[in-house]
């Protein structure tokens, strides 16, 4: 099994933060190709976006990081995993009835339809 490497990593790599080091040695560190899901290539160029919304990031620097993330897709640095989008769907709806009310965790999808929520 691929190791998965959470988003937050993957954007401390490509846009320059206090942890960014040791992010790039954490992925250099692993043999590509990293898994990659669709869903993690929307959060990490919607993180950097929203850098650049709060004013961490100029125009110009997001561009560069949106370039560099792209460069090291194209490079081979990441694969898409194999997965049936609706089984995806179906277990993360069964996990939520049996966990969400008890973890209080929040989907994708809602994180992105509030965006004002914290």
């Amino acid at each position: 099994m691929a190791p998965y490497v959470d988003t937050g990593i993957l954007v401390k790599s490509n846009v320059s933060e206090r942890n960014s080091h040791e992010a790039d040695v954490l992925l250099f560190g692993t043999l590509p190709p990293l898994p990659l899901t669709h869903f993690q290539e929307l959060e990490i160029r919607n993180a950097m976006r929203l850098k650049r919304g709060r004013g961490e990031l100029s125009q110009l620097e997001l561009e560069q990081s949106l370039r560099d993330f792209q460069e090291d897709i194209d490079a081979g640095r990441f694969e898409r995993p194999i997965y049936d989008v609706h089984a995806v769907f179906w277990r993360a709806e069964n996990l939520s009835a049996r966990y969400t009310a008890e973890t209080k965790a929040r989907s994708l999808i809602s994180s992105m339809s509030r965006p004002h929520l914290k």
